[in-house]
């Protein structure tokens, strides 16, 4: 089993990944499945206080990945091709990062009538 390791930075933080495989050619075959480059600044404010995040949503339990910003809380998501479920950063007609501004969810209120 062959061990390749790739290192992906984003913002500040330097990220070690691991691919496996019976042989060379399939450690880094499996690599190509997570396709970006580094991410140094948020595309929105242009800050490097950069993090990954992941969850689940609650009505259809779809796996989500996104680099979110500390300071502006903007982000850009990561995609997943049908074919064979590679990994990149979502982009713009003219190429670059599609960074998204943060919009506060708000809750729905319940209303009781009273009687």
């Amino acid at each position: 089993m062959i061990h390749f390791q790739k290192k992906v930075v984003v913002g500040r933080t330097e990220y070690l990944l691991t691919f496996l495989g019976e042989d060379l050619h399939e450690a880094i075959m499996e690599s190509k499945k997570v396709s970006f480059n580094n991410v140094a600044v948020c595309g929105l404010c242009g800050s490097d206080l950069l993090y990954l995040d992941a969850y689940n949503t609650k009505e259809d339990e779809l796996p989500y990945t996104k680099v979110v910003c500390a300071k502006c809380r903007g982000s850009v998501t990561f995609g997943r091709t049908k074919k064979d479920g590679t990994l990149f950063l979502r982009k713009t007609e003219d190429g670059k990062l599609d960074w998204q501004k943060f919009v506060e969810k708000q809750k729905a209120k319940e209303w009781k009538e009273e009687e």
